[in-house]
């Protein structure tokens, strides 16, 4: 499980392991750069974290390697009423099981996410298939 500028990571490290690692989700986490400008524009967002923007563009890249297979292993998760960090768009992989939390801003849905609303996580993480 990866959340905010984790997600990226965490979906690279299921990529690099994919055939030993049983699923992956992401929890408010940007996987793309995106058409977003301005505040929430991948240039401010990763200008203080190289690493950041490293991670980000890699999993980009690496997305097209995914499967169909792969992509069902894949959930990501999202605030239903918007995050002024993350734009949604960054944070939808095609294929993977896309989903949202009931709640609006960045810090208070990932922890909804893990808390209040986290049984649809745990129920992704338990399926065998």
């Amino acid at each position: 499980v990866g959340t905010s500028a984790g997600g990226s990571a965490a979906l690279n490290a299921f990529i690099e392991r994919k055939n030993v690692v049983h699923r992956m989700i992401n929890v408010c986490g940007r996987l793309k750069v995106g058409p977003t400008t301005g505040f929430r524009s991948f240039e401010s967002k990763s200008k203080s974290s190289p690493a950041f923007a490293e991670s980000v563009k890699l999993c980009e890249a690496q997305e097209k390697s995914l499967t169909a297979t792969d992509r069902q292993k894949i959930m990501t998760v999202r605030a239903m009423f918007g995050d002024e960090l993350v734009p949604p768009e960054t944070t939808i992989l095609q294929g993977a099981y896309n989903t949202r939390v009931p709640t609006p801003e960045h810090v208070l849905s990932i922890s909804a996410a893990l808390t209040a609303f986290s049984r649809p996580l745990i129920v992704f993480l338990k399926q065998s298939k």
